[in-house]
């Protein structure tokens, strides 16, 4: 959230600079329902550090209701007289400096990839129309991620993914009825709620939408102007996320040969 809130301040300024006000005011709702209060204020509750958990909130909020404040500037006032001795109206506007300073690319990309295992967990529930209220069982295969996510095993299970029993292994086989879904590299079983046909229908879609990532990569990677024009860095992860793409498709390939032979 705190290098997020940085590019946040970054996009208002431009924004606003450019008469973009609509623009602005989507960037500050997305931000404040998703980033903030659907993600972080969720995943802070299971943080230790007290003191680091309420700077960070402290600082985020403040700054927010800046931003906040052309469009809504009754309210933001309100919130503001609730821990603050200054008028709103007249606080400095915030800059990204304090937020760059903090950078820390490996914590934000390990937050990043725990969303993404929800995430990937919330939908694959929602598509096998899996009772929300039902208690079920995953089995995770994370290879060289799996210490991240059994650091944050505990936000996995917190965060409205209604797993009983998670398991965090480096690898290990196939497990035949299960909800499967794949979530960069981490291959992600949901046991006792598989409907097979469901299923079935659920992976011919991922596996459509990664050919159709795979054709797109092979494109750039096959077009000489591309290759000369870019940089080296978008050129090598482009190579990466064809490589990543092809190893997520054979594996949804393979199970669906496994479904298809179970039936």
């Amino acid at each position: 959230i705190w290098t997020k809130m940085g590019e946040l301040i970054k996009e208002v300024d431009h924004g606003l600079q450019n008469y973009n006000f609509s623009s602005v005011g989507e960037k500050l709702r997305d931000f404040t329902h998703h980033e903030l209060a659907d993600w972080y204020l969720e995943a802070s509750k299971f943080e230790d550090n007290q003191k680091v958990k309420s700077h960070i909130l402290y600082s985020v909020l403040r700054d927010l209701l800046k931003l906040w404040h052309p469009y809504t500037p009754y309210v933001t006032e309100v919130i503001w007289d609730h821990f603050n001795d200054s008028d709103l109206m007249v606080a400095d506007w915030p800059t990204a400096d304090k937020y760059q300073m903090n950078w820390s690319r490996p914590g934000r990309e390990n937050f990043e990839l725990v969303r993404d295992v929800i995430a990937s967990i919330r939908n694959a529930r929602s598509e096998n129309k899996v009772d929300p209220a039902r208690k079920i069982e995953a089995t995770v295969y994370a290879g060289d991620k799996k210490e991240i996510l059994e650091a944050n095993q505990n936000v996995i299970t917190g965060l409205r993914t209604n797993i009983g029993d998670l398991k965090i292994l480096e690898s290990g086989e196939s497990i035949e009825d299960a909800i499967y879904v794949v979530e960069r590299d981490v291959e992600i079983y949901l046991l006792g709620a598989v409907d097979k046909e469901k299923e079935r229908q659920r992976i011919d879609k991922q596996i459509e939408e990664l050919q159709q990532v795979l054709r797109n990569s092979e494109a750039k990677l096959n077009n000489e102007e591309f290759l000369h024009k870019a940089p080296a860095a978008v050129v090598e992860k482009e190579k990466q996320t064809y490589e990543e793409t092809k190893e997520e498709l054979k594996r949804l390939q393979d199970k669906r040969e496994e479904l298809n032979d179970n039936n």
